[in-house]
C-alpha cells in the first residue's frame, strides 16, 4: 500500500529550520528520473499551501507540474463552505501554476479517486508520468483513504507536515513563507459558538492561534485545525505572483479589514442534510474574489 507518511529526503541544512527534519525524511526518493515530478492536492487552505512551499524550497530537484483540486460530482448542489471553485482557481494563477479539478462520484469513492491518480502516474499519458502526490496532512484523519485510493497506480503520497508540531507549523507559516490565511469556516460541533463568531474572517496570525490554543475547551481545539475544526482559504504568501482579494460586494474593502458587525453580516450557518454537522461560514454569494499586484 502507498505509504501515508514522507517519501523526499530530508531537508537540506539551508532550509526551513523550524520544521523537524524527521518529518520529512522517512527514506530517499525511489529510483526514478532525476527530476521527479510531483502534483499537488490543493484546497487552497493553509496546509496544503505550505506543502507547496516547502516542496519548492526544500526539494529543488522535484519538478511541481501542477496543482489538483478534488471536487465531488454533486458540487453544484452541495458546494464547498471552506470557499468556492472558482477562488481555487484565482489562487492557482496566483502561484503561476497549472491547475486541473478532478471530479469524483460514488457510491465506490476510492475506486473514482484511484482513477485519477493512475491517470496522473501514467507515463505514456501527456504528462510525462508524475510519480508522487503532495498533500497538507498533518493526521490520517481520512482513516487512509488516500493512501488505499494510490494503492497500485504506482504513485507515491508526499506528506512534508505529517505528525509535524502544531505550533512550528504555523510559525513556519506565517514567519518564513508569510502565508496569509483566511478563516473561512468553522465547524460548530467542534468549536464553541462565540468563538467561531470571532474566527470566521479573520486572518489566522500567531496570536490569534495562541488565543484558540488557549481557549478552554473539551476536547482541545487544534490550532491548525486538522481535526476539522476550521478551514481556511490563503491569500498571499512568497510563492503567489499575484495577491489574492476576498472582498465585501459593495464595498470593495477586504473581508478581514471589516469591523466585526460588518464581518457578522457575512457569516451564515449551514447544517448538513444529515443534521449531524453544523458550520459557521463566509456567504460567498457576498463577496467576491479579486486579483491584484503585491504592494
Amino acid at each position: 500500500m502507498a505509504r501515508m507518511q514522507p517519501v523526499l529526503t530530508g531537508l537540506p541544512a539551508n532550509t526551513v529550520a523550524t520544521l523537524p527534519p524527521e518529518s520529512v525524511s522517512a527514506s530517499s526518493l525511489s529510483p526514478s528520473p532525476s527530476c521527479p515530478r510531483v502534483l499537488v492536492s490543493f484546497t487552497g487552505g493553509k496546509d496544503s499551501t505550505l506543502a507547496l512551499h516547502i516542496l519548492r524550497d526544500s526539494f529543488p530537484n522535484a519538478s511541481v507540474s501542477g496543482l489538483v483540486t478534488f471536487v465531488p460530482a454533486d458540487l453544484d448542489s452541495n458546494p464547498f463552505l471552506a470557499h468556492p471553485v472558482s477562488f481555487i482557481q484565482a489562487q492557482a494563477t496566483a502561484l503561476c501554476l497549472p491547475h486541473r479539478i478532478c471530479v469524483y462520484d460514488g457510491p465506490d469513492y476510492e475506486a473514482s479517486y484511484r482513477k485519477h491518480m493512475a491517470s496522473f502516474f501514467d507515463t505514456n499519458g501527456n504528462d510525462g508520468g508524475i510519480q508522487y502526490l503532495a498533500t497538507g496532512d498533518m493526521e490520517d484523519t481520512g482513516h487512509g483513504f488516500l493512501g488505499r485510493a494510490a494503492d497500485g497506480t504506482g504513485l507515491t503520497l508526499f506528506n512534508p507536515l505529517w505528525k509535524c508540531d502544531r505550533h512550528e507549523v504555523l510559525r513556519t507559516m506565517v514567519s518564513t513563507y508569510g502565508i496569509s490565511a483566511l478563516i473561512t469556516c468553522v465547524a460548530l460541533t467542534l468549536v464553541p459558538a462565540a468563538l467561531a463568531r470571532s474566527l470566521v474572517g479573520r486572518v489566522l496570525t500567531l496570536e490569534l492561534a495562541e488565543r484558540v490554543a488557549h481557549y478552554e475547551h473539551a476536547p482541545p481545539i487544534d490550532v491548525c485545525g486538522e481535526n476539522g475544526e476550521f478551514h481556511t482559504m490563503c491569500l498571499d504568501a512568497v510563492g503567489f505572483a499575484q495577491r489574492v482579494r476576498v472582498v465585501e460586494k459593495g464595498t470593495g474593502i477586504d473581508v478581514q479589514d471589516l469591523d466585526d458587525d460588518a464581518v457578522a453580516r457575512l457569516q451564515r450557518q449551514h447544517t448538513s442534510p444529515c443534521g449531524k454537522y453544523r458550520y459557521l461560514h463566509i456567504d460567498w454569494d457576498l463577496v467576491e474574489c479579486r486579483l491584484c499586484p503585491k504592494s
